[in-house]
């Protein structure tokens, strides 16, 4: 973009006009670049000398905006068009009702379609599409099935619902659990004559692996691929992370084993949580290999997969592995609070309570303060060793700062005075 302003400033500099369709391709550019903002300085500062411009320009100005999340500013641009006298068309009122959709404003959005409407347009499977997904993640699933009906009902096949329809209800109902209404949806859409495809799939798996029914994700994954689907990496990540999450870790590393053979690489997360369950189910991670083999695959560990090693480590005494906290600093990753709390936690529990506080009066340093789980970690440990003037000074600092203590808190405290 830089050389193409200083080429613009060249030809001005020898006497040739710059006309609109120049501006309007510079302004694209900056749109292109995320930078928004400079292109509407550049269109104010055209307008202010005397240029006029076109729906295109508008259109990129519109679409720059909402893709940036300021739709707002969309919708005065649209305004604005009127004022001078420019027509907005269909995909400029849909670029502006997906924005507001995705930004959760979908009681607007209705209101600007209700103006589609009145200025004469037809809105059309992308505008259904918009509002059907705004109103699912607002939960309000009865007003995406109206429109759903609504769509149905229309004469015009071009704005019965697609493939992408059914997926936008399908994954938000179960999002929300309502697996039962999404298998009915899942149902409607093959009725139609639609063919699920792997999203749709993806989708309902998920579903069943959020209420802990892993078997069933598992049939909905064979039963896709009886229907000629290929299962891809999403696929087989939701059927790991939900294997993992029973404790079925020896299902998830076959699945894992599989993905391999088909040269499908799992994710980050996927692996976090492979490895959390693998440790959660008392298998050890051996040293660094887990991070090895990521590495092998061409993933890189992130702060979730040393925390869950940290934790880990600590919890089956290998104090000499806690070093693990030392390799997530010398990499370069700021630890988080969970880190700081596996590592209290895994001292206090090994006796080494100085070490402890010292870490714990180090988090103020640090900029990372400490939430209800720390002071329930510090708390515990002190009253596990006897110091209970400690322990209730702490109660009181952790009142202080805005953390109400819970059935955890006072568990150990009631505990070391019934001891008494």
């Amino acid at each position: 973009m830089g050389l193409a302003f200083s080429v613009m400033g060249k030809i001005v500099k020898r006497g040739f006009e710059v006309d609109p369709l120049t501006l309007t391709t510079l302004m694209k550019g900056l749109c292109l670049k995320g930078r928004t903002f400079e292109a509407l300085n550049l269109h104010d500062h055209a307008v202010s000398k005397g240029f006029s411009f076109d729906e295109v320009c508008y259109g990129t100005l519109i679409n720059g905006l909402c893709k940036v999340g300021k739709t707002k500013g969309a919708i005065e641009l649209l305004r604005k068009m009127d004022s001078v006298g420019i027509r907005p068309n269909l995909i400029m009122y849909n670029m502006v009702v997906d924005g507001l959709c995705k930004e959760g404003h979908v009681t607007e959005a209705c209101g600007l379609c209700s103006e589609m409407v009145g200025k004469g347009f037809c809105i059309d499977v992308f505008t259904y599409n918009s509002l059907i997904h705004g109103l699912c993640g607002a939960g309000q699933f009865q007003g995406a099935v109206r429109l759903l009906n609504e769509m149905v009902m229309q004469e015009n096949k071009d704005i019965w619902p697609d493939v992408y329809t059914f997926n936008i209800l399908v994954d938000g109902l179960c999002k929300l659990g309502m697996v039962a209404e999404a298998r009915n949806v899942f149902g409607v859409m093959i009725k139609r004559g639609l063919e699920p495809d792997v999203v749709s799939y993806n989708a309902l798996m998920n579903g069943f692996c959020l209420m802990g029914c892993v078997s069933k994700a598992k049939e909905v994954f064979d039963r896709m691929v009886e229907r000629g689907k290929s299962p891809n990496v999403v696929s087989y990540c939701t059927l790991i992370n939900g294997y993992c999450k029973v404790k079925m870790v020896d299902e998830a590393m076959r699945l894992l084993m599989e993905m391999h053979k088909r040269n499908l690489v799992p994710d980050t997360a996927t692996y976090n949580c492979l490895f959390d369950g693998l440790s959660k189910s008392g298998r050890v991670l051996f040293e660094w290999d887990p991070v090895e083999a990521m590495r092998v695959s061409g993933q890189a560990p992130d702060l979730i997969t040393y925390n869950v090693l940290l934790d880990d480590y600590l919890k089956r005494e290998c104090l000499d592995k806690g070093n693990a906290f030392q390799r997530i600093v010398d990499m370069g990753i700021s630890p988080n609070i969970r880190t700081y709390n596996i590592l209290i936690d895994g001292l206090c529990k090994r006796g080494r309570l100085d070490a402890a506080k010292e870490i714990f009066q180090f988090l103020s340093v640090k900029g990372c303060g400490p939430n209800i789980r720390t002071y329930n970690i510090m708390i515990n440990g002190l009253c596990r060793v006897g110091l209970f003037d400690e322990a209730e000074a702490l109660l009181l600092e952790m009142v202080d700062n805005g953390f109400p203590p819970n059935a955890v808190t006072f568990d150990p405290l009631v505990r070391a005075l019934l001891a008494k």
